[in-house]
């Protein structure tokens, strides 16, 4: 059977793809790589595989330092914060906008694909997280990054700050000179080194080599400090002959020890319907996974894993209405089914009350004649009302009349008037 599967993997690897993995192990103490670093200063692309041990102080990711310059004078920084949220940014010479992550945070002993884009014409220099490819995080600042002929760069730590090394694993660090586009992300994210336009510098960070190569062939190959190699890797696809030294090593790693093809369900607690499942990824390593140290995790396996074994099958349909029970009652959660009708309602029902809220908001623009009326007719209308209500003015005689035409004509047409103002403005903000 294993010559059978050995055969197999050797196959679909000479056809241009093969599953890889492997990092290195950063204990949070003094292991870091460094290079020289290339100089960002308008647009960037930051991207890294990373599966954190610990969130309990700021860690760095990817850091373009300035040495010599304040505490926190990066060129550009990507990093996690203490509550397991993530934070990029850049240094201008005076100003430090950032983008954080908001209110999702990753979780411990998970694999997550990061990036971070930075494009200094959007917006007057927007920055934008993302987890998985998924936007998690933006904001916007003044100018560009500010260039520095006396730089470091550094992977896993802040030459600046002491304090931020990073306590976990990373692997495929990618620098770009430009903002990827969607369909690159999704490239890197499964691909890594397979994007090689503005490709500035790109580390496997596989624990193979030391100093790790520069594969964006520009020569700033990175030192090695104490990152030790780890078997623990995320679940991408390397077709490029970079990959070839790590493939034999992991085609021998498989004839030796077991090894799973398990899809991995992590299920969320505090969740809407408690317990849903949040995360579902097809034909994982357990090992891998980060099913080890996360409680919320099963897994599915054939043969059954020997880590949190679930032997059991997902249910049809889409993993938005899934979720995890005890199904023996003994306090773990050990198997994953669909939720009711009822259950899918409620959570379904924020968005389409949203969804409702914005069709509202879209019908109030396209139904308002102010909104949709030419500013030349929205001029017209203007003098000619101000007109009609002149000679009304002036045609009255006494104080009661007076009193009339402000308070049947001029006040209700100009509260209308205004709430079509404000109505059509809400509208077009949503």
């Amino acid at each position: 059977m294993r010559r059978f599967l050995l055969s197999l993997l050797l196959t679909v690897s000479l056809a241009g793809s093969c599953l890889a993995g492997a990092s290195r192990d950063f204990d949070g103490t003094n292991d870091e790589l460094t290079a020289a670093r290339s100089n960002l200063t308008s647009t960037f692309t930051l991207t890294a595989w990373v599966n954190s041990d610990t969130f309990a102080l700021t860690q760095s990711i990817i850091i373009g330092n300035l040495i010599g310059s304040p505490t926190f004078a990066h060129n550009y920084f990507f990093q996690i914060e203490d509550s397991g949220q993530l934070a990029c940014g850049i240094y201008n010479g005076t100003l430090y906008p950032k983008a954080d992550e908001g209110a999702v945070s990753m979780l411990t002993g998970t694999w997550y694909y990061v990036a971070c884009t930075y494009d200094s014409a959007a917006s007057s220099g927007t920055l934008t997280i993302y987890i998985d490819e998924s936007q998690v995080g933006q904001t916007t600042g003044t100018g560009t990054s500010s260039p520095n002929a006396d730089t470091v760069f550094s992977i896993g730590s802040n030459s600046a700050q002491a304090s931020s090394y990073l306590d976990g694993k990373l692997a495929y660090v990618h620098v770009y000179n430009k903002v990827l586009t969607t369909a690159e992300m999704s490239q890197t994210h499964w691909k890594p080194f397979s994007i090689a336009d503005a490709c500035e510098q790109a580390y496997g960070i596989w624990g193979v080599n030391s100093p790790e190569p520069d594969l964006c062939a520009n020569g700033r190959n990175a030192t090695v400090t104490e990152a030790a190699e780890s078997a623990l890797g995320p679940p991408v696809m390397l077709g490029s002959p970079t990959a070839w030294h790590r493939l034999w090593k992991r085609l021998t790693d498989f004839l030796i020890t077991p090894v799973f093809a398990d899809d991995v369900v992590v299920c969320n607690p505090t969740a809407t319907i408690p317990n849903q499942v949040s995360r579902y990824s097809r034909s994982e390593d357990p090992f891998k996974s980060g099913a080890v140290t996360n409680p919320n995790a099963l897994i599915w396996s054939s043969p059954a894993s020997t880590v949190r074994p679930w032997d059991g099958i997902v249910p049809s349909g889409s993993s938005r209405y899934w979720k995890c029970v005890d199904s023996n009652a003994d306090a773990t959660l050990d198997d994953v089914v669909e939720m009711s009708q009822a259950e899918k309602d409620a959570l379904d029902a924020p968005g389409i009350a949203e969804q409702a809220r914005q069709t509202a908001f879209a019908s109030e623009v396209t139904s308002n004649s102010l909104c949709t009326a030419e500013l030349s007719e929205i001029t017209s209308r203007i003098n000619t009302w101000v007109t009609n209500r002149q000679a009304e003015l002036d045609a009255a005689t006494n104080l009661a009349q007076v009193k009339g035409v402000l308070h049947d004509q001029l006040l209700p047409q100009l509260g209308t008037a205004l709430k079509q103002v404000a109505r059509c403005v809400r509208g077009r903000a949503q």
